[in-house]
């Protein structure tokens, strides 16, 4: 029997980017299927009009048609959707409309939507609190909750999180424990970021130990740990933080301040190469599933062909996940053509619903196969031939990560995994806009 990855989709649904679970990966993980944009779905076809529905009445069980309710808002949006440059196609409606909306939404295309339980839309005012509740209660075999991924989004922050860019100082900070006595340390830096700069020079495994004069390692008290939140997790660019750190085998501290600001992280943040007896060995820590990793991942693959190794470490140990398309694509230039060739990379499944269609597509579901050129079929991808590769994990290694991992080994490839256990998401999910 041939094995390759299985992507349960799960349905997340947007509500200015709401969120659930659309489908199942068989054998892997990963977030949107394509775009990690929002998607343009067959499901929603209705729309148009300028008139408000007439409110409907719950009927626990019965659900109509998605597009009754399709973006008709409380606060319809003007102007263009910045992702997609296109016109807002938001009417006037209300709260009602948003959580009917969501109701049938997940209703259509929730993986587990026959374990949901039918809540009275009107009974619950916020549409992100009521969305919360359309999830599986159940409980996996391990004790864990069957749906650990249910979330809700802005579409402008979801929009931001997908092309890369965040907020803060450019640092990862990693908690070894979170309970007092707490220890952070830098897991890595962004390039040209304020942890980076000559005068801050924040490295992996800098220990941060205060902020603002607040000891990081002991505090308990509301204040202190208020002042810890905020300085290790930023809102705004209002603040300038201090920190005592301690680097790496030194046993002085010292005093480094650090306004944050907008960063746009690199998803392949190291790529080089280790001289060994068994012949050259390629690094790449590759940190994002995001559009932008596929030319920095082409580019990487070039540099270590070039190298002539002979083996592979992949670091995914902080790679969440992302677009599928782009975990298919760095597994297909790992291997060979010759091995991917008519080999399936993974194969997606919706819920009961949907057992020949996507629903969001509207194409016949067949197995995908590993693909040949990138995304816009512009490049074909470069090859580095290997027959093996080590994987280094971490509990953050999660989704499409875990997809590289499956997919390769289901076109027989030796995936020697090398740290924790992977976070164990088979699931993706179309990220969906409404209001």
């Amino acid at each position: 029997m041939r094995a390759y990855a299985v992507l349960l989709v799960v349905s997340f649904s947007f509500l200015t980017a709401c969120g659930g679970t659309t489908k199942k990966v068989v054998s892997g993980g990963g977030g949107s299927s394509g775009s990690s944009s929002g998607s343009s779905v067959p499901l929603n076809t209705g729309g148009g009009g300028t008139a408000t529905p007439p409110p409907s009445s719950w009927v626990d069980g019965k659900f109509e048609a998605v597009s009754k309710f399709q973006s008709r808002c409380a606060n319809p949006r003007s102007g263009k959707n910045p992702d997609t440059g296109e016109a807002y196609t938001d009417k006037l409606g209300s709260l009602l409309d948003e959580k009917n909306w969501l109701r049938s939404w997940n209703d259509a295309v929730y993986l587990w939507y026959d374990e949901v339980e039918d809540i009275n839309p009107a009974s619950i005012a916020d549409p992100v609190a009521y969305f919360k509740r359309l999830k599986t209660k159940s409980i996996t075999s391990s004790g864990e909750a069957k749906d650990k991924y249910h979330h809700a989004v802005a579409t402008k922050d979801f929009i931001k999180l997908s092309s890369g860019e965040s907020f803060g100082y450019g640092a990862t900070f990693t908690f070894f424990s979170k309970d007092v006595p707490r220890e952070v340390v830098v897991s890595y830096t962004q390039p040209n970021s304020p942890a980076s700069h000559k005068d801050v020079g924040l490295k992996r495994g800098t220990r941060i130990l205060e902020i603002n004069g607040v000891d990081i390692v002991n505090t308990v008290s509301k204040v202190g740990t208020k002042i810890i939140e905020a300085g290790l997790f930023p809102k705004d660019d209002k603040k300038t933080f201090t920190f005592k750190v301690q680097d790496v085998g030194e046993v002085k501290t010292r005093l480094v301040s650090m306004k944050p600001k907008k960063i746009i992280e690199k998803p392949v943040l190291k790529v080089t190469t280790l001289d060994t007896e068994a012949g050259k060995v390629g690094y790449l820590l590759f940190n994002d599933h995001i559009e932008s990793a596929e030319q920095a991942l082409i580019k990487a693959v070039n540099t270590l062909k070039k190298a002539a190794i002979t083996d592979l470490v992949l670091d995914l140990r902080y790679n969440g996940g992302g677009v599928v398309y782009i975990a298919n694509e760095l597994s297909a230039m790992i291997a060979s053509a010759d091995v991917t060739k008519n080999r399936a990379f993974m194969h997606v499944e919706f819920n009961d619903k949907y057992p020949d269609k996507d629903p969001f597509s509207g194409e016949k579901l067949e197995p995908t196969p590993f693909r040949t050129k990138t995304v816009d079929d512009k490049t074909v991808l470069p090859h580095l031939g290997l027959s093996r590769v080590f994987v280094l994990t971490g509990s953050g290694t999660c989704s499409a990560s875990e997809l590289i991992m499956n997919g390769l080994r289901g076109a027989d490839i030796n995936v020697i995994q090398i740290g924790n256990t992977t976070c164990g998401k088979p699931y993706g999910f179309y990220p969906t806009d409404n209001c």
